[in-house]
């Protein structure tokens, strides 16, 4: 469980990295067309919003808030299986 814990904070690390990329390039079409080309259909879409959505609750809730969100998110996931 605590390595699950920790992937879930490095995926959470890497959409955040991903959106602030993202917003460097004002998220425009041709970044889209990049997530596009190395993510399939399904994934790009999941990226896109994930980065978006993850960047900017950083920005909302600072980044402790935002690792217990996704500590919240890991728990409401294993509860459900």
């Amino acid at each position: 469980m605590h390595q699950n814990r920790l992937d879930q904070v490095s995926l959470l690390q890497y959409y955040y990295l991903l959106g602030e990329w993202l917003k460097a390039q004002f998220w425009s079409s041709a970044t889209k067309k990049i997530i596009q080309i190395n993510f399939s259909t399904s994934a790009y879409r999941y990226t896109w919003k994930a980065a978006l959505r993850k960047y900017q609750l950083y920005h909302a809730r600072e980044e402790a808030q935002l690792i217990r969100a996704a500590e919240v998110d890991y728990i409401l996931e294993f509860t459900q299986e």
